[in-house]
């Protein structure tokens, strides 16, 4: 009996222990909650909070390259704007040539003939419409020159995106100057020469304007000439 009670006594003791373990542990996690500190084998709000952090970062990395990429396809179409513009003018230049060669081609002296008062009345308006053509060419021609003359306009930003504050620079500062720059003060120059290519392509299709509306003109007094020349 006596060797049986003490078999029976180590599995007591060990039940006991555990018991105060389990009771020891159910008190410091209820401590722990009651202070506010979470478990370190619950992982789950901390894996939802580095979770959410790396979306956000990767969201705001593509919108900095959404933003990089809209930044030089602004300033490509703007160079491509101020390119049509100077083609155009060149265009309005070969047509205002070719109805110069024209109206060299008409009667000389219309001026003394328009104020002549023997001169047929037929002649004197086609003489009127001739010295009308050549102003409106003439104002066609200036327009498209305009329009080709170089425009220097420079940012009131400080920007080295523009050739001619470049080429008031050192080389040796203009490429430090640059490779100190943050990819923001790039962004930030790129979107200022933009501005400033905007203002000049809008000048210059302005000018645009003017030139082909005089070279329509011409066209209209060269047609009237025709038929006042058809009818004398």
């Amino acid at each position: 009996m006596g060797e049986q009670k003490n078999q029976h006594a180590p599995g007591a003791r060990h039940r006991a222990s555990s018991r105060q373990k389990s009771a020891h542990d159910t008190e410091e996690h209820i401590h722990q909650q009651s202070i506010g500190i979470k478990p370190a084998g619950d992982g789950k709000d901390t894996a939802g909070t580095v979770s959410s952090q790396i979306p956000h970062e990767a969201t705001s990395h593509n919108q900095e390259e959404e933003v990089t990429k809209a930044t030089i396809l602004l300033f490509e179409h703007i160079e491509e704007q101020i390119g049509r513009a100077d083609t155009k003018a060149q265009l309005t230049l070969a047509a205002d040539a070719l109805l110069a060669g024209t109206l060299a081609a008409l009667e000389k002296g219309a001026a003394k003939s328009l104020l002549s008062n023997t001169s047929p009345i037929l002649d004197r308006f086609a003489d009127l419409f001739t010295i009308l053509m050549f102003l409106a060419l003439v104002c066609s021609f200036y327009w498209a020159l305009r329009v080709i003359n170089p425009h220097l306009h420079d940012s009131k930003r400080f920007t080295l995106m523009y050739f001619g504050r470049i080429a008031q620079m050192s080389e040796d500062d203009f490429i430090n100057t640059f490779g100190n720059q943050s990819l923001n003060d790039l962004k930030v120059s790129t979107l200022a020469q933009v501005h400033t290519k905007a203002r000049i392509a809008q000048i210059k299709f302005a000018r645009v304007r003017w030139s082909v509306n005089f070279l329509i003109a011409s066209l209209v007094f060269w047609a009237i000439i025709q038929l006042l020349l058809a009818f004398s």
